[in-house]
């Protein structure tokens, strides 16, 4: 509810289309559609907070959040059996990632802890 209050007050105050604080909420309620095994909410809420992202980030692809995004949504693919799309998200993500330069990579979905060493 709280989430869905601040969607409404940062799209109202920033627009939809250029904001990061717009993608980071959407991104929230992607996670507790997820957490809650509603995948399929989560995806579209996860697709829009990529587009939102990207768009925000000047259409690069190639940023640390978008991986983030990307990783959520090889999480939900997987949790609905589509282990091509989860494959494929993943893929994008680690490409990032290691653009990046990053070795290692720690987040935190549904309450589990993901440490990976990117190689």
């Amino acid at each position: 509810e709280y989430l869905n209050k601040s969607l409404d007050i940062y799209t109202k105050i920033f627009g939809v289309q250029r904001s990061r604080m717009v993608a980071s909420t959407y991104s929230s309620l992607g996670d507790i559609w997820d957490c809650i095994g509603d995948y399929e909410k989560a995806i579209d809420y996860y697709n829009n907070a990529l587009d939102i992202t990207i768009n925000a980030i000047g259409g690069q692809h190639q940023h640390h959040n978008t991986a983030a995004i990307y990783l959520n949504l090889s999480d939900a693919w997987q949790s609905l059996g589509d282990g091509r799309r989860a494959s494929a998200s993943q893929e994008k993500a680690l490409a990032i990632l290691k653009d990046q330069g990053i070795q290692r990579y720690h987040r935190t979905h549904c309450n589990l802890h993901y440490d990976m060493t990117i190689r």
